[in-house]
């Protein structure tokens, strides 16, 4: 029963797998459509650093935005987007409210 378990539950990780990786592509191909210089077309910021001066600059056009909103507007996967925006807010560059919303501090 445990090993049946294990091996369907491998299965659905490497479904999901799948699927998160073609997300990062979707997210690549709509920065690009919207013409964004600073990400290459596999999403991929240009330069290090380069996520976090796209969230911040996404966060300040959009103010109250939340993270997934940002993964959409700068086309950092969602995994990634995460990541960011706390390395962000411990810097004291990002403030989170209560709501779980993103202010340029």
């Amino acid at each position: 029963m445990i090993e049946d378990l294990t091996e369907a539950l491998q299965a659905r990780a490497e479904e999901l797998r799948g699927a998160a990786e073609e997300l990062e592509r979707i997210e690549a191909a709509l920065a690009a459509l919207r013409g964004s210089k600073t990400v290459r077309t596999d999403g991929r910021p240009r330069h290090p650093g380069g996520q976090q001066a796209l969230v911040l600059e996404a966060a300040a056009e959009a103010p109250g935005s939340t993270g997934a909103q940002l993964a959409v507007s700068t086309g950092v996967g969602s995994p990634a987007i995460y990541a960011v925006i706390r390395r962000l807010v411990d810097l004291g560059q990002l403030r989170r409210d209560d709501d779980k919303r993103l202010w340029v501090v």
